[in-house]
């Protein structure tokens, strides 16, 4: 019997050896998050703090399972200990990643989260990531000072800054590995067509790269695809397969010169 007379219940699968894990790639501390007013179920992976408080958005997303959202919680927390050494700020890397079910209040979903954030003190900052808007970055700051304001006082364009960083990544490894950039010779896959993506093969498409865009909301591809350049036509299946995306091969291309997101087991749709 469990407590207070109720059946017992069967163990609780755990597919993942969370500490092991913790241990292998150096990570400091793993939270598991469960209001059941809201319904949010999430958790929260610091990497690194030797350097400063650990950096990090809030990703919301329709994972598989609770074992694809906390691999990728600590994918991403230990990808933004890398970003902050690159960039030799005093931080290290976290993230947040929300288990999206169907049902959930997210107002208090996000309110709950702030003050799991005000609970560790400044160890941990956050702010915007996939299914993380303005809105919900609002109803935290209702509750917590390290996230990402909004509002004027924050730190202004994060997409258009992101996809700029994306796009001068993108230069220097073309330039290390070939000695040029010679955007006219590429073609590039942007994997997902959101605020980030968008912005990015639109910078991508004005150089004259020939871009394949991908998205699983074939509405918000077609949108950019669009946008960038008349006579765009659908492209053939992006398949996902683990961390790699393969595109069909067939698949046309943006023109170039012309103006030219949850992630499911399943494919996407493609546009170029």
């Amino acid at each position: 019997m469990g407590l207070g007379g109720t059946p017992a219940q069967a163990p609780l699968p755990m597919t993942l050896p969370i500490l092991d894990a913790m241990a292998h790639e150096g990570f400091e501390q793993v939270l598991a998050i469960h209001d059941r007013r809201s319904g949010l179920k999430a958790f929260l992976a610091i990497h690194n703090t030797a350097c400063g408080p650990a950096f990090g958005g809030v990703r919301r997303f329709a994972y598989r399972d609770e074992d694809d959202s906390l691999r990728d919680c600590m994918r991403l927390a230990r990808a933004m200990t890398y970003k902050c050494a690159l960039a030799d700020l005093p931080a290290g890397g976290a993230k947040v990643v929300i288990q999206e079910s169907g049902g959930e209040d997210w107002e208090g979903a996000y309110r709950h989260l702030g003050d799991v954030v005000e609970q560790l003190g400044g160890r941990f900052y956050t702010g915007p990531d996939v299914g993380t808007g303005e809105q919900e970055l609002r109803w935290m700051t209702e509750r917590t000072s390290y996230v990402t304001d909004p509002g004027e006082g924050g730190p202004g364009l994060l997409p258009e800054c992101t996809a700029q960083g994306v796009f001068f990544g993108i230069a220097a490894a073309l330039r290390e590995l070939d000695g040029e950039e010679a955007w006219a010779q590429r073609k590039i896959v942007v994997q997902g067509l959101g605020s980030v993506g968008a912005l990015l093969s639109q910078q991508l498409v004005a150089q004259g790269v020939r871009v394949l865009g991908a998205d699983l909301d074939e509405a918000r591809g077609q949108s950019v695809a669009a946008e960038l350049g008349p006579g765009v036509r659908r492209a053939r299946a992006v398949c996902h397969g683990g961390d790699r995306a393969r595109l069909e091969p067939g698949a046309p291309e943006l023109p170039r010169g012309g103006g030219g997101r949850k992630q499911r087991a399943r494919p996407s749709t493609a546009w170029g």
